[in-house]
């Protein structure tokens, strides 16, 4: 499974999107609700890895940034999607308010020439990149609902194939 959730966040991120909305977030909290903790590491970065390398992104600051609010987002996904669809919904609201503080944080902080270092303008960065984050909440809950929503399904398929065990 941990490669098909790969495959998924890479192909979605290479194909056209609107922009901050890809399954890369549902796929990290599928991958910490479901799989081995080491496993659930290493799922969206390495999507992340393939697909930057892929586009032709190189490695910088900022890439640092959003892998670490992913890798944060695998927690998520291990401490608040084992519940029900209310926990997911949280976790992906979570996730997505995180990434845009987040990296909207590092924005304002290491591109100068951007906004001014002051709180003006700092709420300059996260006013402008508001649109954004309207995209993130609206792709991260449409995909954290396919992505689980998908998952369920196989597994309830995969329960019905399965031999009854007689007692």
């Amino acid at each position: 499974m941990a490669y098909a959730l790969i495959i998924l966040a890479v192909a979605c991120r290479l194909l056209p999107h609107p922009p901050n909305a890809t399954p890369v977030l549902a796929v990290a909290l599928l991958s910490g609700a479901v799989l081995p903790r080491r496993t659930a590491w290493l799922v969206p970065l390495a999507a992340l890895v393939a697909s930057d390398a892929a586009v032709g992104y190189g490695f910088s600051w900022m890439s640092l940034v959003c892998y670490t609010c992913f890798s944060a987002s695998v927690f998520l996904g291990r401490w608040l999607c084992r519940g029900g669809w209310k926990n997911r919904i949280a976790a992906s609201l979570a996730g997505s308010t995180l990434f845009f503080l987040v990296t909207n944080f590092a924005v304002w902080a290491s591109w100068p020439g951007m906004y001014t270092h002051t709180v003006i303008g700092m709420g300059h960065c996260y006013l402008s990149a508001l649109p954004f984050f309207r995209n993130a909440v609206i792709g991260d809950l449409l995909w954290m609902a396919a992505v689980f929503g998908a998952y369920e399904l196989t597994m309830r398929v995969a329960e019905a194939r399965s031999p009854i065990e007689m007692a």
